[in-house]
């Protein structure tokens, strides 16, 4: 009866998160707790149970693994809005960590059937049945697969310098989570930018609301640069110089700006040449800063002073830029 439960488990969770337009990764693992493991559970020392088919919850185990942390919630919710959840005995382990560990984290459920699902004849034989849904992300199922078979069966014989390495590598795979989950959005934010002509209007609401240029005024003020707010005369100029430097969209500027990660360097060795809280910059005028520095060819001295950029400012820029390699 569990094996068959298990199975259509599985396969109801498949079809409810295709409905939901839920990627994950194929396929949805399940397993039916074997006689023996059952066994072996019910009679470990630690462990008193007085009704242990009713107690023991995992006798049937669903497994999904998502790609990204934003996808474990969206999964919980079809879960909590399709079956009914035994809270008593599920697990958030996100939430039981302190903030100074690390380890295995994952979202697990015990679960049954609503009234109105084993309701219906091809379930209706399963009333009462519990199983364990396991949500968890490509990296942290690594680590969970790895700890499981290296540790030894009780954790107080893993030496403290082992248990150690293993907690510093869950750390890291934290990090990797929400590494992909940025590297995701920020690609997706690539691939769908609107393919919006470079304009004088275009520049002004693009310079408000990109991320890119979030991040590049955050790199310059924290260099030493002071802000300065934007004005429109140095838009008009901006909207010539991405024509000429070859910049028709602001897809184009767009990636010119999240692609090159070498102009923190630039930025902190012009600051040295002229000393911190010196050089007022608005993000209309560090993105010019850039693009002059950057495309040298496009921009000869004699483009650059027709502009109003004097000669000593445009030597410096070039000379930085030359020794920081930008």
């Amino acid at each position: 009866m569990y094996e068959e439960f298990t199975q259509k488990l599985r396969v109801l969770l498949e079809e409810l998160l295709t409905d939901e337009g839920i990627d994950y990764h194929h396929p949805i693992g399940s397993r039916t707790k074997s006689v023996e493991s059952f066994c072996e559970k019910i009679t470990r020392p630690d462990k008193s149970y007085r009704e242990p088919l009713q107690e023991v919850t995992d006798l049937s185990g669903v497994r999904v693994i998502v790609y990204y942390l934003d996808d474990v919630p969206k999964i919980a919710d079809v879960i909590e809005r399709e079956l009914a959840v035994d809270r008593r005995n599920s697990i958030d382990k996100r939430d039981a960590m302190r903030p100074d560990q690390f380890g295995y984290v994952s979202l697990q459920y015990v679960v049954s059937l609503t009234p109105d699902r084993h309701r219906l004849p091809e379930w209706k034989s399963f009333r009462g049945v519990k199983g364990e849904i396991q949500i968890r992300t490509l990296p942290q199922h690594v680590w969970a697969e790895i700890d499981r078979k290296l540790r030894y069966k009780r954790e107080k014989d893993v030496p403290p310098y082992l248990l150690r390495r293993l907690y510093r590598i869950a750390g890291v795979l934290e990090l990797v989570d929400e590494e992909f989950q940025t590297i995701r959005d920020q690609t997706a934010r690539l691939e769908n930018y609107p393919r919006t002509p470079i304009s004088e209007g275009s520049l002004m609401h693009y310079s408000r609301n990109s991320p890119a240029v979030s991040l590049m005024e955050h790199e310059a003020y924290s260099c030493g640069f002071v802000r300065e707010d934007t004005d429109a005369s140095g838009t008009v100029e901006l909207a010539s110089a991405c024509c000429r430097a070859g910049m028709k969209n602001l897809i184009d500027l767009e990636r010119f700006l999240s692609s090159t990660n070498q102009y923190t360097r630039f930025l902190k060795e012009l600051v040295k040449e002229v000393g911190r809280g010196r050089w007022k910059v608005s993000p209309t005028s560090l993105i010019l800063i850039l693009i002059y520095s950057r495309f040298r060819r496009e921009f000869p001295k004699s483009y650059l002073r027709r502009r109003g950029w004097n000669y000593e400012t445009i030597d410096l820029i070039r000379k930085v830029a030359l020794r920081a390699r930008w």
